[in-house]
C-alpha cells in the first residue's frame, strides 16, 4: 500500500533489496522508503553514511529495530535518533478492500492540527536526539525526524500506507466472484497523504511524469534514446477527459 502510495503519487519507485544496499546503488537515489520491523545488520552503516551525504531516509512499519536474527538493532534506533522504541499490534492481514475497511484504528497520530488513524501498529518511541513532528493522542512521539549531517531520517511508527489507504475506503459489502474490483480507492485524506509523502517533499524529488489528473501513475521507459514509452494507469473509477500529460 506504501508502494500504491508513491506510484500514485506520479513517482517513479525501485524496489531495491538489502543486497543492492550493500553493493553500493544508493547513489543512485534520492530518498529510501523503509518498512519492516527487520533489517540486514550490514546495510545500516551503509545507510547512515548514505543519509549523512544527503539522502532522505524513511523509516516506518516497524523501524528496523531488530536485525536479521531478531536481536535487538540499536544502529538503526541510532541512525534514527531513537533510544529504543516498543511494538504493539491489533492486527496482521487486512485484504484492502475486505478486512481493512473494518479495521478498528491502534490510535491515532497528531500531525499539526491533523489527526490521523493509525492502523494494525504502533511504536512507543524513547528518544535521543530526533524532532518530534507527531504525537499519539496520549503525547508520546509518533513521527519524528532526525537531521544528520546534508541528509534527513524520518520515523513514522505506524504503517502509513495502510493508514493512506483506509482513508479512501467504503464499509460496503464485499463483491465476492467476478473479474472487476469493486472499486478503486481515490478520496485519500489530506493528513495521511501528507503523512506518506514527507520522504518525498524533503527530497524534492522530481517526477518525470506530471498529469494533471491526480489518480493517473505514469510509467516511464527509456531505450537509450532509441524512443521513451509512457504508459497511463487511471485510477480513477471513470473514464478521463482531456488529460494533460
Amino acid at each position: 500500500m506504501l508502494y500504491l502510495a508513491l506510484r500514485q503519487a506520479q513517482h517513479a519507485v525501485d524496489l531495491i533489496t538489502e543486497d543492492d544496499i550493500v553493493d553500493g546503488r544508493l547513489d543512485a537515489y534520492a530518498v529510501v522508503y523503509f518498512a519492516g520491523e527487520w533489517i540486514d545488520h550490514r546495510v545500516v552503516p551503509v545507510l547512515e553514511k548514505w543519509v549523512k551525504d544527503g539522502g532522505v531516509l524513511y523509516a516506518c512499519g516497524g523501524l528496523g529495530h531488530k536485525n536479521e536474527f531478531g536481536e535487538p538493532n540499536p544502529a538503526m534506533m541510532h541512525l534514527l535518533g531513537l533510544e529504543s522504541c516498543k511494538t504493539e499490534k491489533n492486527a496482521y492481514l487486512m485484504r484492502t478492500l475486505l478486512e481493512l475497511p473494518l479495521a478498528p484504528a491502534i490510535d491515532t497520530i497528531a500531525l499539526g492540527t491533523n489527526a490521523i488513524s493509525a492502523v494494525a501498529m504502533k511504536q512507543t518511541l524513547e528518544i535521543a536526539d530526533a524532532e518530534v513532528l507527531g504525537t499519539w493522542s496520549n503525547g508520546v512521539p509518533a513521527v519524528t525526524l532526525r537531521t544528520k549531517g546534508k541528509g534527513r531520517a524520518y520515523a513514522v511508527d505506524t504503517m502509513p500506507g495502510t493508514s493512506y489507504m483506509k482513508t479512501a475506503l467504503r464499509q460496503v459489502p464485499y463483491a465476492r466472484g467476478g473479474r472487476k474490483n469493486l472499486y478503486n480507492p481515490t478520496d485519500f485524506g489530506a493528513a495521511a497523504t501528507r503523512l506518506v509523502r514527507l520522504g518525498l517533499e524533503a527530497a524534492d524529488v522530481k517526477r518525470d511524469v506530471v498529469c494533471s489528473h491526480p489518480h493517473v501513475e505514469a510509467i516511464v521507459i527509456d531505450n537509450a534514446g532509441a524512443g521513451t514509452l509512457v504508459t497511463l494507469v487511471n485510477w480513477d473509477n471513470a473514464p478521463i477527459e482531456d488529460l494533460e500529460v
